[in-house]
């Protein structure tokens, strides 16, 4: 965990060989970009499945990189925290991926109720095939508990025990 002008943030790479996770020991602090971390994630881990940053500012917000695959995908829970952070450039990926809008409703409810636009943004699906569709992304990221949806997201992706140990 890293303390920056005294924001706390986490980060953990985990990496998954059959179904067992691994940490993997890699400095984020240098990485200009999503393809810096991508590709650092990828020359340390070798031939493994799945690959992940996770990276979260204590109760703020938290982000998922997905580093496996042709390109990366990254979300993130709350773009407009993360755009403040020092991680705000190696997450701008997720800033082109925006979470889909609303649908807007009919003049009498939309006179009565405002529709909120969520506040995650990305590839709410980067975990689909790990066990956490992208509803329940969504729905975790829009909770005030950004340890708890983690863990939530690690139950639901085998990597909960991991994650606690690291932390």
């Amino acid at each position: 965990m890293g303390d920056h002008g005294g924001m706390a943030y986490f980060t953990a790479v985990l990496a998954r060989d059959g179904a067992a996770w691994r940490s993997l020991d890699v400095d984020l602090e240098d990485a200009v970009d999503v393809d810096d971390v991508t590709e650092e994630v990828r020359e340390l881990a070798g031939e493994t499945g799945p690959l992940l940053v996770v990276l979260e500012r204590e109760d703020d917000w938290f982000a998922l990189v997905r580093a496996d695959g042709d390109d990366p995908r990254v979300f993130v829970s709350d773009l407009a925290a993360v755009q403040g952070s020092r991680y705000a450039e190696l997450l701008a990926l997720a800033a082109d991926a925006p979470a889909p809008v609303p649908a807007p409703r009919d003049d009498a409810e939309e006179s009565a109720v405002a529709v909120a636009a969520p506040t995650w943004a990305g590839d709410a699906e980067l975990l689909a095939d790990l066990g956490t569709s992208g509803d329940d992304l969504t729905a975790a990221a829009e909770g005030n508990d950004t340890s708890g949806a983690l863990v939530a997201v690690g139950e639901r992706c085998g990597f909960v025990e991991l994650l606690e140990a690291l932390r």
